[in-house]
């Protein structure tokens, strides 16, 4: 297995987190976002994390990448049946 370094820590799980509560969390614990993609499938609500990599109680050194899939809603299509 490949160590995450001494100050390691457990990643903290994200998954149902508004998107601006889990930044704050990151940043709280020493952990940046790494790369953000949106879901517009997800069953959560909008702006809330879907995913996460690495998953929870990963082992991750202070100041490591936290990768995030967000919730977002597909925006209405406008009637085109209107006059």
């Amino acid at each position: 297995t490949v160590s995450a370094g001494p100050d390691a820590i457990g990643v903290p799980s994200l998954v149902g987190m508004p998107i601006e509560d889990a930044l704050a969390l990151l940043g709280q614990l020493g952990l940046r976002s790494g790369t953000t993609r949106y879901d517009t499938t997800s069953a959560q609500p909008d702006g809330f994390v879907s995913n996460q990599r690495p998953g929870a109680n990963a082992p991750i050194a202070t100041g490591g990448l936290v990768s995030l899939t967000v919730s977002r809603k597909a925006a209405a299509l406008p009637d085109s049946t209107a006059p």
